[in-house]
């Protein structure tokens, strides 16, 4: 009887653990949770958005305490790309949903972009890195293109310059092939 009752005791004590181990994961809890922390951000309200079609949807609305947010929902949502939007300027970050839905996003008000640090979503983290060297690029480019409109374009200077921009761009043609090769 002592043997049974143990064995039973044992057994009951096990599946509580698995239980509350499989319930604490944030993988494993379903739904989504996005968790944001905005330095410097006013507002009292933040929606999160998606894009269907040429329309913006309006798919959940939290209060922001402090810059600090969360969306959470019981359901995961769809694929896709989303929007954190701030009335009532509308000014808005982009975030990738797939199946990494529990994450969390910090970041500056002064250059989101810039400041972005990203938390359990390897996804939204080379999204962010990608803005980043897109961004990075954009200034040399403007650069090189107004260097390039006060020379002469066929003197030795300006094809300098022309080759700069040449080979940036072949930069972004490789970055952008790397990057899918090297996370599938």
């Amino acid at each position: 009887m002592k043997k049974a009752f143990l064995l039973l005791l044992l057994s009951s004590v096990s599946l509580v653990y698995l239980v509350s181990c499989s319930s604490s994961g944030q993988q494993s809890s379903g739904g989504y949770k996005i968790e944001v922390d905005v330095k410097g951000l006013k507002r009292k309200q933040a929606y999160l958005g998606h894009y269907y079609g040429n329309e913006t949807r309006i798919i959940d609305t939290t209060s922001v305490d402090g810059g600090r947010f969360t969306f959470q929902g019981d359901r995961a949502l769809p694929s896709g790309i989303y929007l954190l939007v701030f009335p009532p300027s509308n000014d808005y970050l982009e975030i990738l949903l797939d199946k990494e839905q529990h994450f969390s996003l910090k970041t500056d008000i002064r250059s989101p972009i810039k400041y972005m640090e990203v938390e359990n979503s390897q996804e939204n983290e080379l999204f962010y890195e990608d803005m980043r060297y897109i961004d990075e690029v954009k200034v040399k480019l403007t650069g090189l293109r107004e260097q390039l409109g006060k020379v002469d374009q066929q003197s030795a200077e300006g094809l300098q310059i022309q080759e700069q921009i040449q080979q940036l761009n072949a930069d972004v043609r490789t970055y952008q092939t790397e990057v899918p090769e090297k996370y599938p």
